[in-house]
């Protein structure tokens, strides 16, 4: 149990002791009248006449001349309400009170606009010092870390060969009335990834002429030629490792799980990019460069595909996929990204 002191004062003087006994009742006049206390009231407000017949209410034009027989009414009681407090408005406050009150909102806004002007100062500045002025600064810094990574390697890209400019046009109707031949519906065999052994690259290394360059496939390399252009870029990763699995997988995972119902012709089935051993077949989607047109147009593609691929492209795991490989083309080509 805990113990209550006696409290004392701030000087430290104890309180003075109370009286807690009970007096007598006190017990009201036996006779109570309201007008004897109106009388006295009256008395005490030096007025002896009571006016107990009606008032006689004489017309605004007659107010003022009144006739000399009525006498003059006398003050009565207030009995009135009182009026409402008027409400004060900024304008009635004193100006030292106004003052007072916006001083808070005024340091704040100048706090922000300065803040404001310090950011804007500091892009400025960074667009000043930097290689290209049409760069944000995060994309600055992202294509900075990449330059670390640079391979340069000894050869003209302008003389390597290249495709010509043009558009492929829709050559067939996609409501399926002039789609092309419709492939088995079986599972695609080359779904999953083929990895080269040592020997294997080493074999291409010292056969073909290629470079072994180390890449685990985390950070951005980029390759340039001869002149130091860009020509190639090896995009890497986002930061976030983790989550960027996740999203890898989930796509590879919807892209196994639709295949058995799309639909391959004999062409579709072999990509002429994969591995002889773990071939897999392909569906493209979109305007596509090629075939000399100068009208751009949509590649011609089966119903179920397109039903399909929409659902992909609809996905947030391409939505991420995609949208990382547009930020990288932004900081590394930013004028052909710019022009698109």
């Amino acid at each position: 149990m805990t113990a209550l002191g006696r409290r004392t004062l701030r000087s430290g003087k104890e309180f003075s002791s109370f009286d807690l006994a009970v007096g007598p009742p006190v017990s009201p006049p036996q006779f109570f009248s309201v007008a004897d206390c109106l009388k006295q009231r009256l008395e005490a407000q030096k007025i002896t006449q009571i006016l107990d017949e009606d008032v006689e209410i004489m017309p605004p034009c007659s107010l003022s001349l009144p006739p000399p027989s009525v006498p003059s009414p006398l003050p009565l009681p207030l009995t009135t309400t009182p009026p409402l407090p008027r409400m004060t408005s900024s304008r009635d406050l004193p100006a030292n009170s106004s003052q007072s009150s916006s001083a808070p909102t005024n340091a704040l806004d100048r706090k922000k606009k300065g803040s404001k002007r310090r950011k804007k100062e500091k892009r400025e500045r960074e667009a000043a010092e930097s290689s290209d002025p049409t760069l944000k600064t995060i994309h600055q810094t992202h294509r900075e870390a990449a330059e670390e990574n640079v391979v340069n390697v000894g050869v003209n890209a302008a003389e390597l060969p290249h495709t010509k400019r043009g558009w492929i046009g829709k050559i067939l109707a996609q409501d399926g009335s002039e789609a092309p031949a419709v492939g088995p519906s079986t599972p695609p065999p080359g779904l999953g990834q083929h990895s080269y052994s040592q020997e294997e690259i080493d074999h291409l290394t010292g056969t073909e002429g290629f470079d072994y360059i180390v890449w685990l496939g985390e950070k951005t390399v980029p390759i340039t030629d001869s002149h130091r252009h860009l020509f190639a870029l090896l995009g890497g990763m986002p930061k976030d490792l983790v989550a960027w699995k996740v999203v890898t997988d989930g796509a590879a995972k919807m892209m196994a799980d639709r295949a058995p119902h799309a639909h391959f012709t004999d062409e579709d089935w072999n990509h002429r990019r994969a591995h002889p051993d773990t071939p897999y077949p392909s569906i493209s989607r979109g305007v596509s460069l090629g075939g000399g047109q100068l009208q751009p147009g949509e590649l011609s593609n089966h119903p179920d595909n397109v039903t399909i691929t929409d659902e992909m492209i609809a996905h947030e795991y391409f939505r991420r996929i995609v949208g990382f490989t547009n930020c990288k083309i932004v900081y590394s080509v930013p004028k052909p990204a710019h022009l698109s």
